[in-house]
């Protein structure tokens, strides 16, 4: 017995050393090219590094077509900083080099350091006509300042992201003609950051896509009053977030081109100087603060097709959405909310899908008017935080929002398992244990999932449903009762 074991034993090394073998093979066989490319999408000192894997690496990195750098000490990525201008910068041949990235993933960086990295920018961009420059810090805390940034002309990406508080600006030197691309963290304490905002246009005039954080200020600097004003004639996608305290009362959005919006904050610190009549699609994922000022807001996007709210939110002036065919929105707070999501389906005549996120419980009361918001409807997509949320109320609340569909053909009813409701106030005092819960939101799918179907079988459309919990997944459809076997086993009929 022992020989046998043995034996296999070393046939399986052989196995296994021949395997080695021929990935070695695959390798090695691939044609120079290929692997400058696969260099070109590493780091630049990892890829320097491969040069000791054997003689067909050797000068294969200083081939490569795009830089990409990651700090992980302050001591820098190579031995010393000046390293990298003095042994490595001169050996890279390649003619096509057009993107720079880095990454800075330490704590801090001494003003040394950051003069080094800006004469990196100044060599790079004087040798090569660079395109694409990205910069992106983890774990770091204060400001950056790398000026040559903002004055290569040749820019047309250019995104400044991650731990940091902002970037130091020069505004006098700003040089950017080509950009098309931004994405930025701004301080409006900083004067010489606002003055970028207010000029960006100037800056600019190429600009299509802009991705502006409002980063948290710390204490100090410059209050900047009033107004911040926002302009972009050729600007077709804006990005707005704040991150703590925001000293600007309102922000004056002048782009008429703008065919994409996101506002991550509370939506009454943004006004449109000039409507954005191609405006295609816009996410609202602020508060609601000052409803005449939403009403205002609402009113300047009213043409676009596709809509996502983090809540629905009702303005004083109710907006009519003349051609919007697409509603995501969440219902956070049950009843108000619930109310909101009905009053602006009543807006929205031509609306052909409504997706619903429910992350509390709902608590219907009937409404004896019938419901028309749905008549040119085509999908329902609700999702559940929770299968606890699938109550009475919540399954009597979408059967008086579905008794008005005629054209319905998918209604998908899911269970994400998120939400933010409060079942009880200390888990530890709670008489339920895992199974009794587990048992009832079991229950609950079943009951919810009957209902849904008996809605497609009475309905006018005779549309399909797809149940997806996360305990019963099933596609139904006709009118024939069929038996469904549960995860647990569990046999029912719908």
């Amino acid at each position: 017995m022992a020989v046998k074991f043995t034996a296999v034993h070393k046939n399986k090394k052989r196995k296994k050393s021949n395997q080695i073998k021929v990935k070695e093979d695959i390798i090695s066989s691939l044609h120079d090219d290929y692997l400058v490319d696969i260099l070109s999408l590493m780091s630049l000192d990892v890829a320097v590094a491969t040069s000791f894997f054997a003689r067909q690496w050797r000068d294969l990195w200083t081939e490569v077509t795009a830089i990409h750098i990651n700090i992980k000490t302050s001591k820098g990525p190579f031995k010393y900083w000046n390293t990298f201008q003095e042994k490595i910068l001169p050996k890279l041949t390649s003619p096509l080099i057009r993107r720079f990235g880095l990454d800075i993933n330490c704590g801090a960086l001494s003003t040394y350091a950051s003069d080094q990295i800006d004469l990196w920018y100044q060599l790079i961009s004087a040798r090569w006509k660079i395109e694409e420059v990205k910069v992106k810090s983890n774990g770091f805390e204060g400001h950056i300042s790398f000026p040559t940034i903002f004055k290569i002309p040749t820019l047309v990406v250019l995104e400044l992201s991650g731990d940091i508080d902002s970037f130091v600006i020069s505004v006098d030197e700003v040089n950017l003609p080509n950009l098309k691309k931004l994405s930025i963290q701004i301080d409006f304490t900083q004067s010489t950051q606002y003055l970028f905002i207010e000029k960006l246009d100037e800056y600019c005039p190429l600009l299509e896509e802009l991705s502006l954080k409002c980063c948290k200020v710390r204490g100090g600097g410059l209050l900047i009053p009033g107004h911040v004003p926002l302009s972009g004639k050729n600007l077709k996608r804006l990005s707005v977030q704040h991150s703590g305290y925001n000293p600007a009362k309102i922000i004056d959005i002048d782009a008429p081109r703008l065919e994409y919006l996101t506002l991550y904050s509370s939506i009454d610190l943004f006004r449109f100087v000039s409507t954005p009549i191609g405006l295609v699609e816009a996410h609202i994922g602020g508060n609601l603060h000052n409803g005449l000022m939403t009403s205002k807001l609402f009113d300047s996007i009213c043409n676009l097709r596709t809509l996502t709210l983090r809540r629905a939110m009702i303005s004083e002036t109710p907006t009519l959405f003349s051609d919007l065919t697409h509603l995501i929105c969440t219902i956070s707070r049950s009843e108000a909310d619930f109310n909101a999501v009905l009053g602006l389906l009543e807006r929205c005549p031509v609306l052909e899908a409504l997706i619903l996120n429910i992350t509390t419980t709902c608590r219907y009361e009937k409404v004896s008017e019938p419901a028309f918001m749905l008549t040119r409807v085509e999908k329902v997509w609700m999702k559940f935080g929770s299968s606890l949320l699938l109550n009475k109320d919540a399954l009597n609340m979408m059967n008086y929002m579905l008794s008005s569909a005629r054209v319905l053909k998918e209604l998908v009813l899911e269970v994400t398992g998120w939400s933010h409701t409060d079942f009880s106030d200390d888990d530890s005092d709670s008489d339920v244990s895992d199974g009794d819960v587990s048992e009832e939101e079991e229950n609950l799918e079943v009951e919810a999932c009957r209902e849904a179907f008996e809605w497609a079988r009475c309905s006018f459309s005779r549309y399909q449903v797809d149940f997806l919990g996360k305990y019963l997944q099933i596609k139904l459809s006709g009118d024939e009762p069929k038996l469904i076997r549960t995860s647990k086993g569990r046999i029912i009929c719908i």
